[in-house]
């Protein structure tokens, strides 16, 4: 048994529950990202920046959120919908285009990863609609 199953079970969480389910999926899908060339785009959004390193960034960047953070709050069952999630990528993906130069590479990673979660939400909205 993973430590993630292991620490799920002892959260009390339902494997059943669809809409973590959905939750957990879209999260994964958005981590296991790559750009085209087969490059992983999520690695600088795993943790923020440490405070002591960028203390800039905790000036300029108002809500500050990682992958960890976002975790975190689906395993918490924070997140009513799915556009809750979604929101926080944006806001995070945003984060990261406001803080580096538009032609770095995290910023090309952080629309590239903005561009396909909402893609995803726009898909996962459209099969619901579809199923009521």
């Amino acid at each position: 048994m993973s430590l993630l199953t292991t620490f799920l079970i002892r959260k009390r969480i339902n494997f059943n529950d669809d809409m973590f389910v959905d939750f957990w999926n879209m999260f994964c899908q958005a981590v296991c990202r790559c750009n085209k060339s087969g490059r992983p785009i999520t690695s600088a959004f795993l943790r923020l920046p440490d405070i002591e390193v960028l203390p800039l960034y905790y000036k300029e960047v108002k809500n500050p959120i990682s992958l960890c953070g976002i975790r975190s709050k689906i395993i918490d069952c924070k997140y009513e919908d799915i556009m809750d999630l979604t929101e926080d990528i944006t806001i995070m993906c945003n984060n990261a285009i406001q803080f580096n130069t538009k032609s770095s590479v995290i910023s090309k990673d952080a629309v590239n990863l903005k561009d396909f979660v909402n893609s995803l939400a726009q898909a996962y909205i459209k099969e619901e609609k579809d199923l009521t």
